[in-house]
């Protein structure tokens, strides 16, 4: 339980392995599963903790009046305060929507104890102009209504189909992706999507030059491209890191390269 301002949140928190505390945050329609194949590569040298984000995996929606960027940011500076009373976390490693959120954050004030910060698939200059104009997020919502209705093998399988906008090799495309969308509040992820669709300001993207930061992307990421993010990266005085094999979702494609990144990132 999070205490958020006037609010007390519910929130799905995992724990793995002993070391230096890193705090993994997931992407929109997905949960902390997303990280169980970085995770495992990792758990000997790091402590993992991975959460869900309220509406996604096991973590309880907030009302659809807060469901916005602003509102998870605070929930992740109060989640992080709360952490930080047992565990000394000194980075973060965040993915898609939550790099969004992290930049939100970190303008808000983070944690004294942080100094790194791990960014992939930052869609920093809002969606690609198709998806802000094509209507995903109507069709949205009763699209993920009507896969929490069918029989899960269907869901699986229709599910497949539209990971292969994000993923490169759907051959790498495992249970994690298909768990992360049957566990996704429907209004949540319309509402999130829809915030994503605004770039960044400049004042919150630049707080996150108070941290040693690693912008990531995957070769075939076609939510951020690649002089977007290298342009980015050389803004905020960031690494750049691309991975060659894998899209918008390296940590499934690509664990093993992500993890030496993050080893990388925490030297």
């Amino acid at each position: 339980m999070i205490d958020v301002e006037q609010d007390t949140i519910e929130l799905s928190i995992r724990f793995w392995g002993n070391g230096p505390s890193i705090l993994c945050l997931h992407g929109l329609m997905h949960s902390s599963e997303i990280w169980m194949r970085v995770t495992k590569l990792l758990e000997h040298e790091f402590q993992i903790i991975a959460l869900d984000l309220p509406g996604f995996g096991l973590s309880p929606p907030l009302p659809a009046s807060q469901i916005n960027l602003v509102k998870y940011a605070r929930i992740i500076r109060a989640a992080l305060d709360t952490l930080s009373k047992d565990y000394e976390i000194s980075a973060i490693v965040a993915d898609s929507l939550s790099t969004r959120i992290v930049s939100q954050a970190c303008e808000l004030g983070l944690d004294s104890s942080l100094t790194r910060v791990l960014l992939s698939g930052c869609p920093f200059d809002g969606l690609p102009l198709l998806l802000r104009i094509f209507p995903v997020s109507f069709f949205m919502k009763p699209t993920l209504w009507l896969l929490k209705v069918l029989p899960t093998s269907l869901s699986i399988a229709i599910i497949g189909l539209f990971a292969r906008y994000t993923v490169d090799d759907i051959s790498t495309a495992g249970t994690e992706i298909s768990y992360g969308v049957l566990h996704t509040d429907p209004t949540t992820a319309q509402r999130m999507f829809d915030g994503l669709k605004e770039p960044i300001s400049v004042s919150a993207a630049n707080c996150l030059g108070r941290y040693k930061c690693v912008l990531l992307r995957g070769k075939f990421d076609r939510v951020e491209s690649h002089s977007s993010l290298s342009a980015w990266a050389r803004k905020l005085s960031a690494t750049y890191v691309e991975l060659s094999m894998s899209g918008h979702t390296p940590m499934i494609e690509e664990p093993a390269n992500y993890a030496q990144t993050i080893r990388d990132l925490m030297r």
